[in-house]
């Protein structure tokens, strides 16, 4: 799983970027437990969890005091589907799913296992790179930039 938390509002906490196949949410949990915004004192202990199965990503709520929602919708105890461009909430915390284009980032070469995401600030038509070759060309005038307008 490779995919990104980007807040909402203003929430104190930068984009969060999850790579493993498990990432828990609660209030002592990174980076939340840093994080200053009033909404994350609402988060419980053990308030959501997100995973990977099956190359597919879900959300579930963990029986939170002040819920989980999918594109609005209160999640329960049964996960649900995450895509692309969906917004998630934790007790008031609001956040855009950013998922990777998923097409050939597991069977790309990398040069001694390194290799760089480059996700665009804002989403609009841009989408992320995958840096698998260095060194790496940066030009507005050709290449991946380019090609990525």
């Amino acid at each position: 799983m490779n995919l990104f938390l980007k807040p909402v509002d203003e929430l104190g906490i930068d984009d969060i970027h999850i790579q493993g196949q498990l990432f828990l949410v609660g209030r002592k949990e990174p980076p939340f437990g840093s994080c200053s915004h009033s909404s994350a004192a609402k988060l419980s202990r053990k308030h959501a969890r997100i995973f990977e199965e099956n190359e597919e990503v879900y959300l579930v709520d963990l029986g939170s005091m002040n819920g989980t929602k999918h594109n609005g919708l209160a999640v329960s105890e049964t996960p649900q589907k995450l895509n692309h461009g969906d917004t998630i909430a934790f007790a008031g915390m609001a956040f855009t799913v950013s998922m990777d284009d998923a097409e050939g980032l597991k069977d790309q070469e990398t040069v001694d296992g390194l290799a760089v995401v480059l996700t665009p600030e804002e989403l609009n038509d841009g989408k992320p790179i995958l840096i698998t070759h260095f060194p790496f060309l940066i030009s507005k005038s050709e290449g991946v930039f380019f090609e990525n307008k």
